[in-house]
């Protein structure tokens, strides 16, 4: 009995230690919680006299390199709001909000500090026609203040030449190079694919134009969905080389010459596209990097510890807050982007709990009048969508108007959910429409039979008793038929109801098509053509508002939850990176895309079998 005390004595020391090391842990973390506000008051303070000390003369320097998202901006109102709590436990960036950038760039021109405006160019920048537009607007405002934009790149893509074309003087650097190419819409087709593996597809669809499903029942792009394609990214195409030229203050032509005048140019400048650049008033100067230091320093001034021209980042240059009463009337905005679905593993999937939070919310609070829904979704589940539009249809009846500003695309199950708004706002390049209903079911049925497996069993009702070990039977093929076709007759009537339209105007313009936002509203589908800043000022006007602050309604996930999603992606992502050293590029996305493909319909299917998803808006940049 000594021996084993002895033995088990130096586990006890390690267990009082372990107690008292976990109980000043808690302790710890709960002061911190307790007095969060108070320590976050303090860095803050801090870091706005370390951050926002632009000397005089400066230039606000803007690198473009990484993706620019619709993300909220953190607002003071919310801080003391339950739903925030664990906000800073859970802060994610929000360096990339073009609603951030777009606000600093405001504030800078009319900072008397900042004299100028630097675009910095980097390869990985990506965003969207919406967004390109949208700070294009900015800068044109920066512009016009008096105050100069300057674009500096050794090459610039088309998205990233766009907003160059803002600036007053683009700079190149020397071999550096523009690349206009056009737009493009592909993607993969599976039927050969799904044949060898002797995956059975049932397609169920209403709407002719419903191109979701054609990747599982052709080899190719139908030709109704080429000539529609091909028709809104001209119009999108046509507004870009447009706004260019104008930027610019040349043609068209001069912009995106046809081939056989490139060839020609080639030839004649040395098959140097740098100097064609130059010679067709693409940019302005080709130079290095040095010498535009040198030339940047004569307009803005010398920083004598770096030896280079007088500047700040925009991601330490920080707002100026407004000490706004506490007693003004508020316009909320909420951000709904993603696909439509309640996987919560889908990182690009809607987040639907929290934004019907932020509706109640907005609904329960006072003081906020007005509320401006940014949607960005191409659809996804129809009975989530149809659950979104009646909610904010009941926030709207409850005298609180709501404005839906459609962001780069807002299609299929995404309009649905926007006609429970007061007023639709669409931006001329957004992607809307796509009113049509599908579902995909995929069996096992002929794979396992090839390997000598059947499911065979008893049942007592074998309608609505799918598995996809199964193939359906023809009574659940006429039920699945009866349910689209009813969920469509439903989507059309809630568009003709809310759209003061009848049934057969809607259907005639229905049927799974793709709209722009400039044919769309032409023919009723929205109520007016602008921006995300149009979308406030109706809000103003709806609650006849002259003074009002805006706030952004946002609502972290579990902190925890998030901290486990994240290290899911970094094994996920290295599990990715030490295959790809052994699977070339190409062939991991040939092989396993079309199975993501299939599991990502699969994981719809768990969740509802029916669809009002739009998958034909990807562009390539």
């Amino acid at each position: 009995m000594k021996f084993f005390l002895k033995i088990i004595q130096p586990f006890k020391y390690l267990y009082w230690i372990f107690n008292i090391f976990t109980e000043n842990i808690i302790k710890c973390i709960v002061y911190l919680f307790y007095y969060r506000h108070w320590i976050m008051d303090i860095f803050k303070k801090n870091n706005s006299n370390r951050l926002y000390r632009p000397k005089y003369n400066s230039a606000l320097i803007i690198k473009l390199n990484n993706n620019l998202e619709e993300k909220a901006i953190d607002t003071q109102y919310l801080k003391n709001n339950s739903c925030n709590q664990l906000n800073f436990l859970n802060n994610k960036d929000t360096k990339n909000s073009v609603f951030k950038i777009v606000k600093k760039i405001r504030q800078a021109k009319k900072d008397p500090r900042i004299t100028g405006l630097i675009l910095k160019m980097y390869s990985n920048f990506t965003s969207n026609p919406v967004i390109l537009s949208y700070i294009g607007k900015a800068l044109n405002e920066f512009k016009k203040s008096g105050k100069c934009i300057y674009a500096i790149g050794s090459q610039y893509t088309q998205i990233q030449y766009y907003l160059a074309s803002f600036a007053n003087k683009i700079f190149l650097l020397p071999h550096g190079k523009i690349k206009l190419h056009g737009f493009s819409s592909k993607q993969l087709y599976f039927k050969d694919f799904l044949n060898t593996c002797k995956v059975h597809i049932h397609v169920f669809r209403v709407g002719k134009y419903k191109s979701a499903v054609e990747p599982f029942l052709h080899n190719g792009p139908s030709n109704f969905h080429k000539i529609i394609n091909t028709s809104w990214m001209n119009t999108i195409w046509q507004q870009y080389l447009e706004t260019i030229a104008k930027n610019r203050r040349t043609t068209k032509e001069d912009i995106f010459p046809i081939s056989y005048r490139i060839i020609h140019a080639l030839k004649k400048n040395k098959n140097s596209i740098t100097y064609i650049a130059l010679k067709h008033h693409l940019i302005d100067k080709i130079d290095t990097y040095f010498n535009i230091n040198k030339y940047l320093i004569k307009k803005f001034g010398m920083n004598k510890k770096n030896k280079k021209f007088n500047s700040i980042d925009i991601n330490n240059y920080i707002f100026k807050n407004k000490n706004y009463p506490n007693y003004l009337i508020k316009i909320a905005i909420i951000i709904a982007n993603g696909t439509i679905d309640n996987n919560i593993h889908n990182s690009k999937a809607m987040n639907i709990s929290s934004i019907i939070e932020q509706m109640q919310y907005a609904k329960n609070d006072p003081k906020i009048r007005a509320i401006v829904l940014r949607i960005n979704s191409p659809g996804g589940n129809a009975n989530i969508s149809e659950m979104l539009r009646k909610k904010i249809f009941i926030i709207r009846n409850s005298t609180k108007p709501i404005v839906i500003s459609m962001g780069n695309v807002t299609a299929s199950g995404g309009y649905w959910m926007a006609l429970g708004g007061n007023f639709l706002i669409a931006h001329p390049l957004t992607v809307t429409g796509s009113i049509g209903i599908f579902s995909v079911l995929q069996t096992f049925e002929k794979t396992l039979s090839t390997l000598g497996i059947y499911n065979i069993g008893s049942e007592t009702f074998p309608i609505n008793n799918f598995h996809s070990y199964n193939n359906l039977t023809l009574e659940e093929k006429k039920v699945m038929k009866i349910n689209i076709c009813k969920g469509y007759k439903k989507f059309i009537k809630l568009v003709a109801k809310a759209r003061n339209k009848t049934f057969q105007q809607i259907n005639k313009i229905a049927q799974g098509r793709v709209w722009i936002g400039k044919t769309a509203k032409d023919i009723g589908l929205v109520d007016q053509l602008g921006d995300f800043d149009s979308a406030i000022i109706k809000a103003a006007k709806l609650t006849q508002l002259k003074k009002y602050e805006i706030v952004w309604l946002k609502k972290p996930n579990n902190f925890l939850i998030n901290y486990i999603h994240q290290i899911y992606n970094i094994i996920n992502k290295s599990l990715k990176e030490n295959l790809s050293l052994y699977i070339p590029h190409i062939m991991w996305n040939t092989i396993f895309f079309p199975i993501n493909m299939v599991n990502s319909i699969q994981e719809y299917i768990k969740n509802n079998r029916y669809l009002a998803l739009c998958l034909n808006y990807q562009i390539n940049y």
